[in-house]
């Protein structure tokens, strides 16, 4: 009787620490940045540069360069 106990205690121990564990480690994690030192050149703009030809860049922050499927075709052979 007291081995069944002593392992729903442990299995029920371990259980939770892992739960609080991973909860622990889940955070939002924000994709979006700007590289600003030194600055790139869609945010120049704001750190006073001249405007580029096309204008400024509003959604200097939201720049797509392909996602995954272009970084697995790109860089696969790096594996």
């Amino acid at each position: 009787m007291d081995a069944i106990y002593c392992f729903r205690h442990h299995f029920w121990l371990v259980l939770t620490v892992a739960l609080v564990l991973v909860i622990d480690r889940s955070r939002v994690v924000e994709g979006h940045g700007k590289m600003i030192e030194p600055p790139m050149r869609s945010f120049m703009w704001r750190v006073g540069y001249p405007n580029p030809p096309a204008g400024p860049n509003y959604n200097d922050n939201e720049l797509f360069c392909g996602g995954a499927a272009v970084s697995l075709l790109l860089f696969s052979h790096l594996n």
